[in-house]
């Protein structure tokens, strides 16, 4: 192993521009080290696949900033009203307490209240300070905190902690009384205190109200009831709350699906957001743990290679350059699969053979149609979204992210959840049926006008319509009152009862099918199947050609990079160090001298049982680190302190990993604590 590579991560001193000999006069100046944007070496930087990441990131980035600055504006516009109205004459005698309730496993909690803060000091007149748990260790340390900040935004200048106190605030307010007239403390997590801590500081802060217009923002994960358990009486007697409460993670989370993720030109296929969605509802509902994964999704997509840049660029002929672009687009199972099912056999060895004839083509053809494709794909997602979302049980979701995550891996025909939509869509009557398809049209629309793609836009428009009219058509149909009067016209010319019996067996036949009313909504429901879900909801893998540059579909390495296995890589550590060290001595095929300390101790513990004496475990890992040539004088003089040495050092090890630990049954055992 190199001398400057280490197992443990560690870091190597090397003299370089921070620490240099003295620069000699007139001699260039270095560039220094914190002028560096990236990183990154500057190839990685000029390529075009990162080029492209970069510019779609950042869009995609002010986006969510717009949405999560939206959902959050309402409410905070009004503390920030609440707390311009607490300089009122109102309380001259009640402390105001402003309370956020935002809901509980919300890791974005403290961004959102610095936020707060943030706008808070922007106004005039206001200053805020946020106070959090870990800097309220004691009510001294609180109140220094509280008191420097204040200070240092009247004064714009530091103040030591030891002229940090309520009377200094008081007359640092006093110079500056013109200038700020309300000081609010922001304490974003009001249930990580510690009770006696907080009891004491809205004590303090409440004796002073009367020469400091100070007012109390606790933010409140779990209920407002935990106001009464952790405030003083004397303090809540006196108190005036304002209540507030803050949109959910959920419904920011959807808000985001659906307005930033599924409409812009790089999808992320069924099980990729599956996967996204899962991670966000079952670890932590942190918006910005799914942001940041979505990140990871659009970095992993583009690195893959220089062509998976033609997803937002319309020069194709600039990344199309070298013979390997070229070979890398035949390379595409969608282009594949293309080709293979193409009649013309001069075409197949054009697009096969020349790079000229592939770049006209894909620029011409094969550009146009993927985004016609995504067009039609999502104009028909909303229709389904629409047509389905209201039904009993839901059996394809209520939200549109859920029936996405469906079509894109699913074919809807074939799908047993679609035939449960199908039979109680069946059993609406022709009215509500109507009016149902109708908002499914106008549901397209909405989403339509959001488009630049005006010529498809309107064929789209056009379809939907003639769709609907051939719907009104179907239902306006009165087949009822005919399919009633044929069997009476045949069963009056019957002459036998053979005859009788066979009429009664065709009669009870069609009384098994659908007809009337259920025969209408069937006509109409297909029709809408065979022209807009069953040729425009193709899933992502039987998409036209280059579908794989404008979805990434690698669940698997999303699922390995965002959400680690501990055990596995220690296991895959101990057993085959091989994987790590990447040299030939470690080979774990079998238990030899060359391999680590750990790793022989940990195969020797796999072997065992619950309980290992330590002896024999020590005798093992002799036989097995001692070179042959000193077996005869193992044996006469036993262990050697080296080889012990190396043993108590390896279960020591193992024990702190959790494999094992001292037993109080037995002195000279350990116990076993894997299985």
């Amino acid at each position: 192993m190199e001398p400057d590579v280490s197992v443990s991560k560690g870091c190597f001193v090397y003299k370089n521009a921070s620490v240099r000999p003295p620069r000699k006069s007139g001699g260039k100046k270095r560039p220094s080290i914190a002028t560096q944007d990236s990183i990154l070496p500057q190839d990685i930087l000029a390529s075009p696949w990162y080029r492209a990441y970069q510019e779609t990131w950042q869009r995609i980035h002010s986006k969510i900033e717009n949405i999560l600055r939206e959902n959050y504006s309402r409410v905070m516009e009004s503390v920030l009203e609440c707390v311009v109205g607490t300089s009122s004459s109102a309380y001259s005698y009640l402390f105001p307490v402003i309370v956020l309730q935002t809901g509980i496993n919300q890791p974005d909690h403290l961004s959102m209240f610095q936020r707060l803060s943030d706008k808070i000091s922007d106004q005039d007149k206001l200053c805020s300070v946020v106070l959090t748990s870990t800097e309220a260790t004691s009510v001294k340390v609180a109140i220094e905190t509280l008191v420097g900040g204040f200070i240092q935004q009247f004064q714009e200048a530091e103040i030591r902690k030891q002229n940090c106190t309520m009377r200094s605030l008081c007359g640092a307010f006093l110079e500056h009384r013109g200038i700020k007239t309300t000081l609010a403390v922001v304490i974003p997590d009001f249930e990580l205190f510690c009770k006696a801590t907080l009891r004491d500081l809205v004590t303090i802060l409440a004796s002073y109200r009367s020469q400091l217009p100070l007012v109390l923002l606790f933010g409140v994960a779990t209920s407002v009831s935990a106001l009464e358990q952790l405030l003083p009486l004397k303090f809540t007697t006196r108190a005036k709350f304002h209540v507030f409460q803050t949109q959910s993670s959920v419904v920011i989370l959807n808000n985001i699906v659906e307005s930033v993720i599924l409409r812009e030109k790089i999808h992320l296929s069924g099980r990729v957001l599956q996967f996204l969605v899962e991670k966000f509802l079952f670890y932590d509902f942190s918006v910005s743990g799914f942001v940041q994964g979505l990140k990871f999704c659009l970095l992993e997509h583009f690195s893959q290679g220089k062509i998976y840049s033609l997803a937002t660029s319309v020069d194709v002929q600039t990344i199309l350059q070298k013979h390997e672009d070229c070979e890398n687009i035949r390379r595409l199972p969608s282009v594949r699969r293309h080709v293979e099912m193409l009649p013309d056999c001069r075409e197949i060895i054009a697009l096969l053979t020349n790079d000229t004839h592939l770049g006209i083509k894909l620029e011409t053809s094969w550009m146009p149609a993927i985004e016609e494709f995504f067009l039609h794909f999502h104009s028909a997602l909303h229709f389904l979204y629409e047509l389905v979302r209201e039904l009993p049980k839901s059996p394809l979701g209520k939200q549109l992210r859920e029936i996405y995550c469906f079509a894109t891996v699913n074919s809807l025909s074939s799908s047993q959840e679609y035939v449960e939509c199908r039979q109680l869509l069946m059993l609406m009557s022709k009215e509500a049926f109507f009016v149902k398809l109708s908002d499914c049209v106008d549901k397209v629309e909405d989403f339509l006008e959001q488009q630049c793609f005006s010529q498809n836009v309107q064929a789209i428009q056009k379809w939907m319509h003639n769709i609907l009219e051939q719907c009104r058509v179907i239902l306006r149909e009165d087949v009822v009152g005919k399919a009633q009067e044929k069997p009476d016209s045949a069963l009056l010319s019957v002459n036998n009862r053979f005859e009788l019996k066979k009429m009664l067996l065709e009669k009870a036949k069609e009384q098994n099918q659908m007809s009337g009313q259920a025969g209408l909504l069937s006509e109409c429901l297909r029709i809408v199947e065979e022209q807009i879900l069953g040729s425009w909801l193709i899933p992502f893998t039987r998409g036209p050609p280059l579908i794989e540059l404008f979805v990434h579909s690698d669940a698997s390495s999303t699922r390995r990079h965002l959400i680690g296995s501990p055990r596995g890589a220690l296991h895959q550590a101990l057993t085959n160090p091989q994987h790590y060290f990447q040299c030939g001595c470690c080979d774990g095929n079998s238990l030899n001298c060359h391999l680590p300390d750990l790793t022989i101790a940990y195969r020797l513990h796999c072997e065992c049982g619950r309980m290992i004496n330590l002896f024999d475990w020590l005798q093992a890992f002799q036989s097995i680190v001692q070179d042959p040539q000193d077996d005869a004088v193992g044996e006469e003089r036993g262990v050697s302190a080296q080889v012990q040495a190396r043993f108590t050092r390896a279960v020591g090890e193992l024990e702190f990993l959790g494999y094992v630990r001292s037993s109080k049954r037995k002195v000279d055992h350990v116990e076993k604590l894997t299985w």
